[in-house]
């Protein structure tokens, strides 16, 4: 756009004397300037560092690199997450987000959460206004509505970004919502995540942009294991422990294979929820005392190197997954994913090629699957080899960046 502009006033000097081109020379540039390139990339977690903010972190870094956009960041808390985006330089402004609260009645907690998102939007809306943003990107479906009464109340073009499979009620919202026409574009990490919206008045504005690894995450070809037979087998879990992460029917179901040829580490925040924590940490010291060695880190900062530690991941999780980036980063360190059988980890898990598949609502079928690894019946390397070539060719960061940028140029020349 810019390009055509500046030509159509050159255009004009070339056609024109000077007195009458000069005029719409400088009209050519009052355009240029009057369209401000200032882009506010706002989440609903200042603190807590998963899958998604590590996703929001790198498009972030993207944009502010490429020095085509004016990049601020708004977030609810000045935590871990907030001081990485500080780090590369970017103003980090804050703002209240709205919470929800699973244990109240659905009805009370979506009338709240509309309730505090009306009170909360003029905070989101001063810091619109005061930097003159034209590109809102909301990382985090609590911002949804925020961002929706925002860009009614002033010219703003707004994207969504779906890091969940959502449920119904929340898809509703989403699906409503989104037809305003400065919501411009909904991204889905995944093609499951965008399924649930076929054939609704959103499907056509959802593009799908696969997550990715950073080109460090990935060792070299010649680094990964060429190993077959385990006389101790090194597991890892990573992620929140939550009951809809599975990490505690997935211990549950293991509890009676030999616990000294195990290693088990569930890397990860303990939800707060005293009753579930109790009920973990009780079956972790009874597992200890039939010899198995479970390590719980907490949250885990250097991720790379804890998934370089292990012989294989475990994604135990209960509810489907929108994509699941830990996979992909295991897959890039030469570690082998074995998971429940559910969500977008289909697209890219095929079982005996890229990885290795268990149901785990059959409490027979993870610790049948540790045997057969223990027996030798799979071939572990061509794995191995298969999910690097696949996560190296189709979830490159270079490749998926390109995209998002090509996403934002589309959406700042549109027209609401």
């Amino acid at each position: 756009m810019r390009e055509k502009l500046i030509q159509h006033g050159l255009q004009h000097v070339r056609k024109f004397s000077w007195e009458d081109s000069a005029e719409k020379h400088l009209e050519v540039y009052r355009q240029l300037e009057s369209r401000k390139r200032n882009i506010l990339f706002v989440d609903q977690y200042g603190e807590y560092y998963g899958g998604g903010q590590v996703i929001h972190m790198d498009l972030i870094r993207h944009a502010f690199q490429n020095k085509s956009w004016n990049v601020m960041a708004a977030l609810p808390s000045k935590g871990g997450f907030a001081l990485r985006i500080q780090k590369l330089g970017v103003p980090v402004l804050l703002f209240p987000v709205p919470l929800h609260d699973i244990s109240r009645n659905p009805m009370i907690d979506a009338l709240i959460h509309f309730m505090t998102s009306l009170w909360y939007v003029k905070n989101l809306i001063k810091i619109c206004r005061e930097n003159e943003i034209s590109i809102l990107y909301c990382n985090g479906g609590r911002i949804y509505l925020m961002s929706w009464i925002a860009s009614k109340l002033m010219d703003l073009k707004v994207t969504w970004h779906l890091h969940l499979v959502l449920q119904e009620r929340q898809k509703w919202l989403v699906v409503i919502l989104g037809k305003n026409s400065n919501i411009q574009r909904i991204i889905a990490v995944s093609e499951t995540a965008k399924s649930v919206f076929s054939g609704t008045s959103v499907d056509s504005k959802i593009s799908v942009l696969y997550n990715w690894v950073s080109p460090e995450f990935l060792i070299e070809s010649r680094r990964l294991s060429r190993k077959q037979k385990y006389s101790r087998m090194k597991f890892l879990i990573i992620g929140r422990i939550s009951p809809e992460k599975g990490q505690l029917p997935m211990l549950q179901s293991i509890s009676n294979i030999n616990g000294e040829s195990l290693e088990i580490t569930i890397a990860g925040k303990m939800v707060e929820d005293p009753t579930f924590e109790e009920e973990f940490k009780e079956l972790v010291e009874k597992l200890k005392l039939k010899g198995f060695q479970i390590n719980l880190p907490g949250f885990v900062e250097d991720v790379k190197t804890e998934i370089s530690r292990h012989d294989f991941l475990i994604i135990s999780s209960k509810v489907p997954e929108a994509f699941g980036i830990s996979a992909i980063e295991a897959m890039a360190r030469g570690v082998i994913v074995m998971a429940n059988r559910l969500g977008s980890l289909t697209e890219f898990v095929t079982h005996l090629e890229t990885g290795l598949f268990y149901n785990a609502d059959d409490p027979k079928s993870l610790p049948d699957l540790i045997h057969n690894i223990q027996d030798q019946k799979f071939d572990l390397v061509k794995i191995r080899k298969n999910a690097y070539q696949m996560v190296k060719t189709r979830f490159n960061a270079p490749q998926q960046l390109a995209q998002f940028e090509q996403i934002l140029e589309e959406i700042f020349e549109s027209h609401p």
